[in-house]
């Protein structure tokens, strides 16, 4: 449910001091502010929520920002505030049941936060609302083409590098079954656009599921032969959407294989996919032959 659905305000701000271009992880950075703002929509029955952006210090080649999402929601015991970044804390069974658990997300953010170089923390009243805040490093776009990043384009910040396939560790695809039931899971239009005719040219049924949520409302009416889940979406992510999978009493199969659809090439994104539960790993943009043999290696394992 959105801010709008659930009539609440929603504002952000982004201090003048900011620079207009930073060069930084947009992927991880989206998926925190994601986690964030969702959480914060959740547990806000009333009110507002909003988001501001501050400079905390700069440098001429790099500079540190302060992002806060703020809510006047339903707040935070004390007791409870140093177990919120811990996978699937809570702050009280009751408010499980009322509005869901807070699942990966908080402890993604503070993963995602910690391999960016920075730090995240909240600060929260019981039954007033609650801040959550994270810092982070960005290179400003000038060092960044003066050199600052290494050559093969990673930097001390943990921006991801690009890196060739071995073909020789690419696994065969002429077993691969020439049609299979694939439920795509992905909140992007285009991208969903691109993918299902990616696969329909390869013979597979695609159906298309806009978030974890709905995906997990699928899998419990129609069999599927594998999950293709991209990671980051609003409501509920793929990392969460696959927890819930394996666990879940109500999915046809929880023992789907489930192939990760991610924009970020980093090795700790991987873990992170294989640790919720995933199968396998695709980076985007989609590469035909890259698909068939995650397909191929998904499929192999079931027999």
């Amino acid at each position: 449910v959105g801010a709008r659905e659930k009539e609440l305000q929603f504002s952000y701000r982004i201090a003048p001091a900011v620079p207009e271009m930073l060069y930084g992880d947009p992927g991880r950075l989206r998926q925190i502010l994601t986690n964030l703002t969702g959480n914060a929509i959740k547990f806000t029955a009333s009110g507002e929520v909003s988001v501001d952006v501050d400079l905390l210090n700069a440098d001429p080649a790099t500079v540190r920002l302060r992002f806060a999402v703020r809510d006047t929601g339903i707040g935070i015991p004390a007791e409870h505030l140093d177990e919120l970044f811990q996978p699937f804390a809570q702050a009280d069974s009751s408010i499980t049941r009322r509005f869901g658990g807070t699942g990966l997300g908080l402890s993604i953010s503070k993963r995602l936060v910690d391999l960016m170089g920075g730090e995240i923390g909240l600060n929260s009243e019981e039954g007033k609302g609650s801040t959550f805040w994270f810092e982070l490093p960005f290179d400003r776009v000038e060092a960044a083409w003066q050199g600052h990043l290494d050559l093969d384009g990673s930097s001390e910040h943990g921006r991801p590098a690009a890196s060739a396939a071995d073909p020789a560790r690419q696994p065969a695809t002429e077993n691969l079954p020439d049609s299979l039931r694939i439920l795509l899971v992905e909140d992007n239009r285009i991208n969903q656009k691109v993918a299902a005719g990616l696969l329909g040219r390869q013979g597979h049924r695609v159906d298309i599921a806009g978030n974890g949520a709905e995906a997990l409302t699928a899998l419990a009416g129609d069999d599927y032969d594998v999950v293709l889940m991209d990671c980051h979406m609003p409501v509920m992510d793929g990392l969460e959407a696959t927890y819930q999978l394996r666990r879940s009493t109500t999915v046809r199969n929880p023992a789907i294989p489930v192939i990760a659809l991610t924009a970020s090439a980093m090795p700790e994104d991987r873990a992170a996919c294989l640790a919720a539960g995933m199968d396998e790993y695709l980076a985007k943009p989609l590469v035909d032959q890259a698909v068939r043999q995650a397909l191929a290696k998904v499929m192999a394992r079931r027999t």
